[in-house]
């Protein structure tokens, strides 16, 4: 796959995670949050803490969330070590190369 620049699905974001009642309020501002933070690198490593403190979330609450965000398959992560942040990575379906998405809007633009 290309390293190049990666561009939000804001079609799949919306269709899978936005719109879906099984998600959590929380889990999908979370899932939004890690978004913005990774911006165009399709990876983010916001600790834990920090997480909550943005959105007035427990630290507990913010891994369970995150564990059921890993569960539904929109993020993986790897840990960085002792006492340091996790490195999350999305889903292709959420987060892809900006030219393989353009090409995927293109043709479903075309099949209107």
């Amino acid at each position: 796959m290309n390293m190049g620049k990666f561009r939000i699905n804001q079609i799949a974001l919306r269709n899978i995670v936005w719109r879906a009642p099984e998600y959590p309020l929380a889990a999908k501002v979370l899932l939004l949050d890690l978004l913005w933070y990774a911006g165009n690198s399709n990876s983010a490593f916001p600790s834990q803490k920090t997480l909550g403190k943005n959105h007035g979330l427990s630290s507990r609450y913010v891994r369970k969330m995150l564990k059921l965000l890993k569960e539904y398959g929109c993020i993986t992560w790897r840990k960085s070590g002792f006492s340091k942040s996790n490195h999350y990575t999305f889903s292709t379906d959420l987060y892809g190369v900006i030219n393989e998405t353009i090409n995927e809007e293109q043709t479903d633009e075309g099949t209107k």
